[in-house]
């Protein structure tokens, strides 16, 4: 098991991650009074890219809270497979044991519940689920183990410390951190 030609890696398409897609935040809309109990909005959504600031799509966006068991947003996007979609989504209201209400979307393709809803290889927004998306932190995971290492191994050669050494004073770090107890024992 595990031999060289044991599995088809040539073939293999990672999967999109979401933060390579177009999301809406249900908190988002909250905190800039989009979604308010009692009340209708109309507006514009942006997306902006987060480094540059440069402006990549935007959509209007109308939402109705004044029944709380038919609360919807419609969003109104353009694409390039189909140009202008118009797509509504239903709102969840639930009452959180602390009080007040919290809402969610309903995924217009499994009927879940879900905070953020992503626009990827389809043309209309759904949950992460649904999309078959992945996370960057699960595809990278294994990058902060490999720096630690070639952190240490750097540290060890450019000031002369012996790796053990470094090596103990890391693990004992580590282990007041607690949770990173694996990344010791990896080094």
């Amino acid at each position: 098991m595990g031999g060289i030609n044991s599995t088809r890696w040539g073939d293999y398409e990672r999967k999109l991650t979401a933060e390579e897609c177009f999301s809406l935040d249900v908190n988002l809309l909250v905190k800039d009074k989009f979604i308010e109990l009692g009340y209708r909005d109309a507006g514009q959504l942006v997306w902006k890219n987060q480094f540059t600031g440069i402006e990549l799509a935007t959509c209007e966006i109308q939402t109705d809270t004044t029944n709380i068991d038919d609360s919807w947003i419609s969003i109104t996007y353009g694409t390039n497979k189909t140009g202008q979609v118009n797509q509504g989504i239903y709102l969840i209201a639930t009452t959180p044991n602390y009080g007040g209400i919290r809402w969610w979307f309903e995924c217009p393709d499994c009927g879940k519940k879900a905070i953020k809803l992503y626009l990827a290889k389809e043309q209309h927004f759904m949950c992460r689920k649904c999309n078959n998306l992945t996370y960057n932190s699960c595809i990278n995971s294994r990058s902060s183990f490999d720096f630690a290492k070639l952190f240490t191994m750097e540290v060890s050669i450019k000031h002369g410390f012996p790796l053990n050494l470094i090596k103990r004073l890391w693990r004992e770090k580590v282990l007041k951190v607690g949770r990173r107890l694996h990344i010791s024992l990896m080094i």
